[in-house]
């Protein structure tokens, strides 16, 4: 769900309506037990904004699939295949005060091996935010994020800031869960720099080892709530708005605990560990429109 939360806690220098993207994990594994464990991601994701009046308030709306898939060689027959669709909403207001706006969002998704309870598997999430900028070149942003997951109620507090420090240079960063600065090699045609952001996820399963209904969380010791993708980007632009990019780079603190039910103590299964760094790779096609 921080997916949408990031997308529109933050001023970015471009709005994007569609993205195809492909990640592959080297082999890492279990700490706990020694077990190697593969992983990897695909995902698809749209959206679009509509001006609704002369001061250019925007209502949007999103939409996201990501599969996502847990093997490891104690188990190799019965991996782990997670399905996550979502669908977003957000309305942008811009305040008589120009240095203002606000943003209210909701969003709603059911992330599963696709087998359970679908009352079980649904997640939603409310976030108010609050932007000041008291130029075009840098915006603050303050909010907070409320999130229903399997485990039960979450509340997480936004702070970001996008910053254009110059005509080649833009920072972007969000409490917590990203980290971004890029720039432009070639004007209007490559850009590359540094991309970090959270990579959590909890989900549902209709049965693992004999427990109906159980769910996963990821989260991390080390630093807050999340694991984390350490990555290097370059994207390039085509003429007709279409982006090619790749990323590369290691996803860290990555930790698992698989729970019996929504009251019970953790299970005792091989997903209670933590995962040694792991090296990712990110392919993917986008479309996107620059606002510098």
């Amino acid at each position: 769900m921080l997916i949408f939360a990031q997308s529109v806690c933050a001023q970015s220098n471009y709005d994007e309506y569609l993205n195809l993207s492909y990640s592959h994990f080297n082999s890492s594994k279990l700490l706990a037990s020694d077990t190697p464990i593969n992983q990897f991601e695909t995902g698809l994701l749209g959206g679009y904004g509509f001006v609704l009046n002369e001061k250019e308030d925007v209502l949007s709306f999103g939409g996201a699939y990501q599969f996502f898939q847990l093997k490891n060689d104690l188990e190799i027959h019965a991996p782990l295949n997670i399905h996550a669709t979502a669908l977003s909403l957000a309305y942008l207001k811009h305040w008589k005060n120009p240095n203002w706006g606000s943003t209210i969002s909701a969003g709603i998704a059911l992330i599963s091996d696709y087998k359970t309870d679908a009352n079980s598997a649904y997640q939603t999430s409310l976030n108010g935010m609050l932007h000041y900028g008291k130029s075009s070149n840098l915006v603050w942003t303050f909010g907070l994020m409320y999130s229903a997951q399997p485990f039960g109620a979450w509340v997480f507090p936004i702070l970001g800031v996008d910053w254009k420090i110059n005509d080649r240079l833009f920072f972007e960063t969000t409490l917590f869960s990203k980290i971004y600065l890029e720039y432009e090699l070639k004007t209007d045609k490559i850009y590359a720099g540094i991309d970090i952001e959270s990579s959590g996820q909890s989900f549902v399963l209709s049965n693992y080892q004999g427990q109906s209904n159980s769910y996963i969380t990821s989260y991390s010791n080390t630093f807050p709530y999340y694991p984390f993708d350490n990555t290097l980007f370059i994207d390039f632009y085509l003429n007709n708005g279409f982006v090619i990019y790749g990323k590369a780079g290691v996803r860290i603190s990555q930790e698992y605990v698989h729970y019996t039910d929504y009251h019970l103590p953790v299970a005792g299964t091989l997903y209670n560990s933590a995962i040694a760094p792991s090296f990712t790779a990110t392919i993917g096609l986008a479309y996107r429109i620059r606002k510098d």
